[in-house]
């Protein structure tokens, strides 16, 4: 039998569902509960790391890619009387949604998850080796019908949404335990091939900058418990393989300007992100392109001023016509924009990989 830090819930998953692959193997959860947004919310378990979990064929649906993922401490108590029911899911066809699948899949695992079971300490893993979870069950675009809302939206976009699947792994998520998260464009947020956080886009355009912001729902809901924001620049690995860099504040400013763009997910760039980008571009050239109103701010200002002293002759900061933003412009014209306007400060930017 595998070495396993859950026996008793690995042989019932054998048994009953076939062969499971164990991944993440020894590793332990990372979680700690945290209060709800609202005050009469009870705390809430966020995971920052998953650890071990098995992975079947899900035998609710035709799944032949071990998409049904228990994980390790599915049915043990969190600390705060309640069972983690929630640590079982079905990423093909969102099966254990359904009743009559739940009730056939907790009636086999009924050892499991009504009584105590014998799970082994796993090992805590260093946070770069971490990942977290998905907000719940998700479908990539290229996966769903062309007449679906989140598709219509992001070709008026101008976005292709079978790319965006490919290259970015955007998907829909259609069910999660955070209600906020459902029926929102989901955007992962990977590093070094581990999946560090997610977020999760309103469907549609709203005035998020009018006078009645504070009415409308968020325009991005990011994953809770996850430091992406202050670790991660967004789509840094086919940044680095280009000889200029393009510093954006959004993910899809990124998808619009293309490959040698990054988005730091807002206008600030911690320590931490200033080092890992200067560490790759250095030797290269640099852009600063965030959106028109946050050129003249304070914390932009002392962003340029960091940049240009680690990057001098080698880096700028391009302002964009009022009313517009990285996300918004045609790509060719956008590029070229940035090309003369970086020219004229002396910055010559080279949309060419490294050699």
């Amino acid at each position: 039998m595998a070495d396993v830090l859950n026996p008793m819930l690995y042989r019932r998953l054998q048994r009953f569902f076939g062969h499971a692959k164990v991944s993440n193997r020894g590793q332990a959860m990372i979680c700690r509960a945290v209060k709800g947004v609202l005050e009469d919310d009870e705390k809430r378990l966020m995971i920052s790391h998953a650890g071990e979990y098995y992975q079947l064929c899900c035998p609710y649906c035709n799944d032949t890619r071990n998409r049904l993922y228990v994980n390790h401490m599915f049915g043990q108590m969190d600390g705060h009387g309640r069972r983690m029911m929630f640590l079982a899911i079905c990423y093909n066809e969102g099966c254990l949604e359904q009743r009559d699948n739940y009730k056939n899949f907790i009636e086999k695992m009924d050892d499991i998850t009504f009584r105590e079971t014998e799970v082994k300490q796993g090992r805590i893993v260093s946070e770069a080796a971490r990942e977290v979870m998905m907000p719940g069950r998700c479908t990539l675009l290229s996966d769903l019908p062309e007449s679906h809302a989140a598709c219509v939206y992001v070709r008026s976009r101008g976005f292709d949404p079978d790319l965006l699947a490919k290259k970015f792994q955007v998907s829909v998520c259609h069910e999660s335990r955070y209600s906020i998260a459902r029926n929102r464009l989901i955007i992962p947020i990977f590093d070094g091939g581990k999946l560090k956080g997610w977020q999760a886009r309103h469907v549609g355009e709203l005035d998020w900058k009018g006078p009645n912001r504070k009415g409308l729902p968020p325009k991005y809901f990011s994953c809770p418990d996850s430091d992406f924001r202050s670790r991660c620049i967004y789509n840094f690995e086919r940044m680095s393989a280009w000889q200029t860099g393009i510093i954006v504040e959004g993910p899809t400013d990124a998808w619009n300007f293309g490959a040698m763009s990054g988005c730091i997910f807002g206008n600030t760039m911690t320590e931490f992100q200033r080092r890992k980008f200067v560490s790759v571009f250095r030797d290269r050239t640099a852009v600063l392109l965030l959106d028109p109103e946050e050129f003249d701010s304070k914390t932009t200002g002392k962003l340029i001023e960091f940049f240009e002293e680690k990057m001098p002759g080698r880096f700028c900061a391009v302002k964009l016509p009022e009313g517009t933003d990285p996300g918004s412009l045609n790509r060719d014209f956008l590029k070229q924009y940035v090309k003369e306007a970086a020219a004229e400060k002396g910055v010559e930017v080279r949309y060419k990989k490294v050699a």
